[in-house]
C-alpha cells in the first residue's frame, strides 16, 4: 500500500467520522398547534393553525437545567398558515428549553422572525411565537418600533391597521413531539439471470457435443 493511498484512506476516514459526529444528537421535533378560532384576523382564518418542525442538537446537555437553546437549533420549517419560516428567510430570536433528570429535552419554546437581520426601526416584520405551554402568538406585518443593537433584531413589534396580531390561548399542553423515523428494510431487487436464446442453446449444445466427440477420439488414438 503506497503512502499516497494510505493518506487518502485516512482523509476519507476522517471525513466520515466528522460527518457522523455532526449528525449525532440531531433530533427533530414536530409541532401541530391548536386552530386559531374566532381570534384569527385576516388574512388568517379560524381553521388555520401553526405547525411544522425544528431540529435540535440535543446531545451532551446538563440534567434538570433551563437554558437558552438558540444555538442548538440547526434547522426549522414553521408555518403560521400563511407564511413558512425557514433558515433561508427567518431568524430564531428566542428559544428556551429545559432538560429532565436524564438530560433529555423535556420542553421548549421557540420564536421566529422574518426577514433576515439586520432589522431597522419602522420595518415590517412577521413573527410567530410557539410557547412551551402550547399557545401561539402570531404577528403578521407588524411594525418594528425598536431594534436590539447587540443582535440587530427587532426587539419590539407594534400593530396598526395593516397588521394582524393575535394569539391562541387554548393551553393544550406541550405539543412538541419527537419525530419517529421508522426503519424501513428495502426489499431486495431480484437479479435477472441472463438466458440464452434458441440459437444460443443450439450452438452451445453443438459445442458441448463437439468437445465430447473430440475427447472420445483422443482416447482411441
Amino acid at each position: 500500500m503506497t503512502t499516497a493511498f494510505k493518506s487518502t484512506c485516512r482523509a476519507v476516514a476522517a471525513a466520515l467520522a466528522l460527518c457522523a459526529s455532526a449528525a449525532w444528537g440531531q433530533t427533530t421535533y414536530d409541532y401541530n398547534g391548536p386552530v386559531y378560532g374566532a381570534g384569527a384576523i385576516a388574512p388568517y382564518t379560524a381553521a388555520m393553525n401553526t405547525s411544522g418542525w425544528v431540529r435540535l442538537n440535543d446531545s451532551g446537555l446538563p440534567a434538570n437545567t433551563g437554558m437558552d437553546i438558540r444555538t442548538l437549533l440547526t434547522d426549522w420549517s414553521l408555518s403560521d398558515g400563511v407564511i413558512t419560516f425557514t433558515p433561508a428567510n427567518s431568524e430564531i430570536f428566542h428559544a428556551y428549553g429545559y432538560t429532565n433528570a436524564s438530560s433529555a429535552i423535556a420542553g421548549f419554546s421557540v420564536s421566529v422572525m422574518r426577514p433576515l437581520r439586520p432589522h431597522t426601526s419602522g420595518q415590517r416584520i412577521d413573527s410567530v411565537h410557539i410557547f412551551e405551554g402550547g399557545d401561539v402568538n402570531v404577528r403578521y406585518n407588524g411594525f418594528c418600533s425598536g431594534v436590539d443593537p447587540s443582535t440587530t433584531l427587532c426587539g419590539s413589534l407594534s400593530g396598526d391597521d395593516e397588521s394582524a396580531i393575535f394569539a391562541t390561548y387554548a393551553y393544550p399542553g406541550n405539543l412538541w413531539r419527537i419525530r419517529s423515523t421508522p426503519v424501513v428494510t428495502p426489499t431486495p431487487t431480484p437479479t435477472a439471470v441472463p438466458t440464452l436464446g434458441e440459437w444460443g442453446l443450439l450452438l452451445t449444445g453443438l459445442l458441448v457435443a463437439g468437445v465430447g466427440a473430440y475427447r472420445t477420439s483422443s482416447r482411441r488414438r
